[in-house]
């Protein structure tokens, strides 16, 4: 019986490779109550999405100076030292990720990443095991937009319903749903073996 499955996508931050703005300024600031203002309201939701979009990353930083001037230096080193903002390769999915080739699958790649992803890119050896990804800020749309899935299953010639989706994030996996495939909330390595492994077997 041929299997329905065949295609798993994955989401890339926190998913293939940790993430997270307290890796670069956790030694930054004293006051960590500070520095969890300067996360919520600094290099928050709208700054990130306004990277994930395409903007330059240093036009994006200059008007973020220009309304926080109290926070130059701490915007200026999101561009000067972005890579210590991701951490190692998620525990177990480099792993997960042959295993799933070896079984035959096409694995794709789809993030909500700005122009810094290539210094992430050329990093981290897991990227390499992907046969095809669509990153946001090159298509200049950000999940869960319906059109980002749809570049993705147009480029590649992806049926939905022969494809899994994961990500960190639950209004994510129901962008995808809504499209017709199949969602699977992150949470670790084991858990979207388990997840995968259900799918496979109930399609």
């Amino acid at each position: 019986m041929e299997r329905k499955i065949k295609n798993i996508i994955f989401d890339y931050g926190r998913v293939l490779v940790d993430y997270s703005t307290k890796y670069l300024y956790d030694s930054v600031f004293a006051d960590k109550q500070e520095m969890q203002w300067f996360i919520d309201h600094v290099v928050n939701a709208e700054f990130h999405t306004t990277l994930d979009l395409g903007y330059p990353t240093q036009e994006v930083i200059e008007e973020w100076k220009r309304r926080f001037p109290k926070y130059t230096r701490e915007l200026e080193l999101y561009d000067t030292d972005y890579l210590r903002l991701v951490g190692e390769e998620m525990p177990g999915m480099h792993q997960l990720l042959t295993d799933l080739h070896e079984e035959g699958f096409q694995l794709y790649g789809l993030t909500n990443w700005g122009h810094k992803f290539w210094l992430v890119y050329k990093k981290y050896s897991i990227f390499q095991l992907l046969d095809g990804q669509v990153v946001s800020g090159e298509e200049h749309v950000v999940k869960p937009d319906p059109k980002i899935f749809n570049i993705l299953l147009n480029r590649y010639g992806l049926n939905p319903e022969e494809s899994i989706f994961t990500d960190d994030r639950a209004e994510n996996v129901e962008g995808a749903q809504q499209l017709g495939i199949h969602g699977i909330v992150f949470q670790n390595a084991e858990q979207l073996r388990e997840e995968i492994g259900k799918l496979v077997r109930g399609c």
